[in-house]
């Protein structure tokens, strides 16, 4: 998850209905779908997206346990082998490109967003989507580290 309705991008409503949108979307009903709360999203959201998940007729864990919870996600990958993450803004993108071999989803059209979050947070969002993907790009071509990953500024010396 995001921090969506903490950051007041969102009311919990919307964020549940964009996760239920994507999820709907993208995963065959029946299939088990495993939330990794980002550590700032609140028990009540997780809690509102496992019960709509649930009556969707999906299998629903939830890494809601703190010792769990703050396990960065280049560990817990492992332990859960996801064949698909959705990522709404999250730098555990980079993480798990660099560490998994999962596919994943980064970039949200801009119209699905706009019908969700509140307008003011869309362009920053959408600006993040693409550092993000550039960067997947970047990793999927090899890079490890050594130069920087990603930079707005073309005048930043590339190795460090």
């Amino acid at each position: 998850t995001s921090t969506f309705t903490e950051a007041k991008y969102a009311c919990v409503e919307n964020e549940v209905a964009l996760y239920l949108n994507r999820v709907q979307n993208l995963v065959p009903p029946g299939s088990a779908i495993a939330i990794k709360p980002h550590p700032r999203t609140s028990a009540a959201t997780i809690e509102h997206l496992r019960a709509e998940l649930l009556a969707l007729g999906y299998s629903v864990y939830c890494l809601t346990d703190q010792a769990f919870n703050f396990i960065p996600i280049e560990v817990s990958i492992h332990f859960i082998q996801p064949r698909l993450a959705v990522a709404f803004g999250s730098t555990a993108a980079i993480n798990l490109a660099l560490f998994s071999e999962t596919k994943q989803i980064v970039v949200h059209d801009e119209s699905l967003l706009n019908h969700y979050l509140n307008p003011s947070a869309i362009a920053m969002i959408l600006d993040f989507q693409q550092l993000l993907s550039a960067c997947l790009d970047k990793i999927e071509l090899g890079w490890r580290g050594g130069e920087v990953l990603w930079s707005r500024s073309s005048d930043l010396p590339m190795k460090v």
